[in-house]
């Protein structure tokens, strides 16, 4: 479904004023043109032993791949974003950046990823990303 203003009434949640530019974690989503479903899909995990459907998962496509890519350089580029954590979702990206000052640490770092392939907190200080 398109935007519609006689239906959706959207509004602005920024605030007034305020300077986005600052240093603080931010809540950012990103949304595929015209909202169509081309970064994945969600499918149900039948759990065997249980003989039911036990989670819903996304299973990233070759677009889906590229998001995660794209996310996962961000620090490449803004060296003062540091990652939190984002989801992909079939039509849309949501994440959680934090914009810093100066990251203060020797040289670059690489960011460790987990084996889900989340960012390994504990290199959170990091501006290089390894995928």
């Amino acid at each position: 479904m398109s935007y519609n203003p006689e239906i959706h009434h959207r509004h602005t949640i920024r605030l007034k004023g305020y300077d986005y530019s600052k240093e603080g974690l931010y809540f950012i989503t990103f949304c595929v043109k015209d909202r169509e479903y081309i970064l994945g899909k969600i499918v149900e995990e039948y759990d065997d032993s249980l003989l039911r459907y036990q989670q819903k998962i996304m299973i990233l496509n070759e677009a889906g791949e590229i998001a995660r890519r794209c996310w996962m350089s961000i620090s490449q580029h803004f060296p003062n974003v540091l990652l939190h954590e984002f989801v992909i979702m079939p039509n849309h990206v949501h994440g959680i950046i934090e914009i810093v000052e100066n990251i203060s640490h020797s040289g670059p770092t690489d960011i460790i990823l987990n084996n889900d392939g989340r960012i390994d907190m504990d290199y959170a200080g990091a501006k290089n990303v390894k995928t």
